[in-house]
């Protein structure tokens, strides 16, 4: 497009062209520089379209041939879509084309000769129409395209954390939940971890079958996406992992019991009354994903072997573990 206005400027010779021109040219590298130093894309792309505009009408006034307006429209509107999208570039494109229809109406009395006659004319409203809808319609579609793509990726990035049997979060979920708590955790935003466990799943498993073992999973499941202030996943098997907002001890003890007699009041499974043991361990600095899992582990551990139903955790302090 530049290079064309270069040529056809130069051709004629005219001092107010060749002004025009520089001026646009000018306005385009200060644009680019602006750019690279503030990053402003949409205000860049806006510009260059005001630019390409002004370029165009001058081409338009210092052309060789007023024929030449039919060859340039398109690319008006095709840098119109391509930098500021659909309905800027529809309002840009059809600037063009009423600078171009005014130009053409106007020639005759401007050079005292009809360079365009009405059939032309009406070709030129017609194929311009026709062209800027063709690209409206395109960019439409690329818009609507793109947008598919993100909600598949999103529903790909969604089934890839997702558990295939409960419906909770699976283990790289609770793997790149521990690595974001971790990071604000040393901002100073502490949390805890909960290890529960199934009472004698291996129990209903026997009794029952292995069917109605995941039916149980899947109960707990749908009752635990419900408790509110907590994060969930399955970590494997009839065990489960809760994130909690609570960054002490004592609170973190007391959002395990809330959840504790939650599963305990609610008959999800009628065949066999489920209740849960639970780990708990919450952050000290210097924690690792490792180091709180040991400990809610050793909680959970020790939770099984003191009745079930209950709630340990390991005191540092002295190296115990305590229950609830």
């Amino acid at each position: 497009f530049l290079i064309g206005t270069i040529i056809n400027i130069v051709s004629i010779r005219s001092i107010v062209g060749t002004l025009w021109f520089s001026i646009s040219l000018g306005a385009t590298v200060i644009v680019f520089i602006s750019h690279l130093l503030w990053k402003k894309a949409k205000i860049t792309s806006i510009s260059l379209v005001v630019i390409v505009l002004i370029t165009y009408s001058v081409y338009i006034e210092f052309s060789t041939s007023p024929i030449t307006v039919l060859y340039m429209f398109p690319v008006v509107t095709i840098i119109s879509f391509y930098l500021t999208g659909r309905a800027k570039g529809l309002a840009f494109s059809f600037a063009g084309f009423v600078i171009t229809i005014l130009y053409l109406t106007l020639q005759k009395r401007i050079f005292g000769v009809n360079y365009h006659d009405p059939g032309a004319l009406t070709n030129f409203i017609l194929g311009s129409s026709f062209s800027i809808a063709l690209i409206f319609l395109y960019e439409f579609s690329l818009v609507s395209a793109n947008k598919k793509q993100i909600l598949t990726n999103r529903a790909l990035e969604e089934l890839a954390i997702t558990d295939s049997l409960t419906g909770l979060n699976n283990r790289k979920w609770i793997d790149n939940e521990f690595s974001l708590r971790l990071e604000k955790a040393k901002k100073g935003q502490g949390f805890s971890i909960f290890i529960i466990d199934f009472d004698d799943f291996k129990k209903i498993n026997d009794e029952y079958g292995h069917v109605a073992g995941d039916q149980a999973l899947k109960a707990f499941s749908k009752l635990a996406k419900t408790i509110q202030h907590v994060k969930v996943g399955r970590w494997g098997g009839e065990e489960f992992i809760f994130f909690c907002e609570s960054a002490s001890f004592e609170e973190a003890v007391i959002c395990a019991e809330k959840l504790k007699q939650i599963v305990s009041e609610n008959d999800f499974f009628p065949l066999h009354k489920i209740t849960i043991s639970i780990g708990v361990a919450s952050y000290l600095d210097g924690d690792t994903m490792v180091s709180l899992m040991n400990r809610a582990d050793k909680g959970l551990y020790k939770a099984k072997e003191q009745g079930k139903n209950t709630i340990s955790f390991v005191d540092l302090k002295d190296a115990d573990i305590k229950k609830k």
